[in-house]
């Protein structure tokens, strides 16, 4: 950070382009939660491909959205009991941490989609002292483009300020306008290593992970004076294993 210039803002989380991809893509794949959204991209090519009657692919069609709603519905809720983690974390952290423990809100689903005719809208939030909802459009030609994806991390990160490339990137370019923070003008909250992995190891908080687990879709992302270091959410049964160097080389690539 240059000498003299004084932060103005609090970047607190992070959504690294494959994460966000293996999330979209994959999906949790929870039992009896439908399929994801890519596979109904695919359904809808094959319907389109032609060879079926028009029975079957209306009923291919019902099936898919019906698919599809109840894995969105999922997906939310899960979004909400990350939420309510770090709210319980922050909540249990003693006092001279919990004044630099920023409370992610982090909402992450697609609530409408185009396929079949209908409206797509994703909708990110990312929280900085400035929030601001990205709204995209999204159709299947995104998912043929990783690239895409990276585009939209970095715009949704506020550090793009090419409107070509949030244009070619899908968003819907009258509506879509990011608030750009320099690098420069953005914080980090400091910790120490050691004393937040004691907090995720708290017993009062295990039933929150312990049971549905969490991918690792974003980062929380720390700077000390040597090292930037990173803590995340993982769907692991026992966070004693936490790989900080791991984490940290993770952390590396993000920047």
């Amino acid at each position: 950070m240059a000498k003299g210039i004084r932060p103005k803002h609090r970047a607190v989380w992070f959504i690294d382009a494959v994460s966000l991809w293996r999330y979209m893509v994959v999906g949790h794949k929870q039992p009896n939660h439908g399929p994801s959204f890519v596979d109904l991209t695919v359904l809808e090519r094959e319907i389109r491909s032609g060879g079926l009657s028009e029975e079957e692919m209306q009923r291919k069609r019902e099936e898919g959205i019906q698919g599809w709603q109840q894995n969105a519905s999922f997906e939310r809720s899960w979004s909400q009991q990350a939420q309510c983690f770090i709210g319980a974390l922050r909540k249990s952290a003693p006092e001279d941490i919990r004044k630099r423990l920023v409370i992610p809100s982090l909402a992450l689903w697609i609530d409408k989609h185009e396929l079949f005719g209908l409206a797509t809208r994703m909708s990110v939030i990312i929280p900085t002292s400035a929030r601001f909802t990205a709204t995209a459009r999204v159709d299947d030609l995104i998912w043929d483009d990783i690239k895409r994806i990276d585009i939209f991390i970095a715009a949704a990160n506020e550090l793009i300020e090419d409107p070509q490339l949030r244009q070619e990137a899908g968003f819907d370019y009258e509506r879509f306008t990011p608030q750009v923070i320099p690098q420069r003008e953005v914080i980090m909250p400091t910790f120490d290593k050691e004393e937040f992995y004691e907090l995720l190891r708290n017993p009062e908080l295990s039933h929150l992970y312990g049971t549905t687990g969490f991918d690792l879709l974003g980062a929380y992302v720390a700077r000390d004076r040597n090292s930037l270091i990173t803590v995340g959410l993982l769907r692991r049964e026992d966070v004693s294993d936490f790989d900080y160097e791991e984490a940290e080389r993770e952390a590396c690539e993000l920047f």
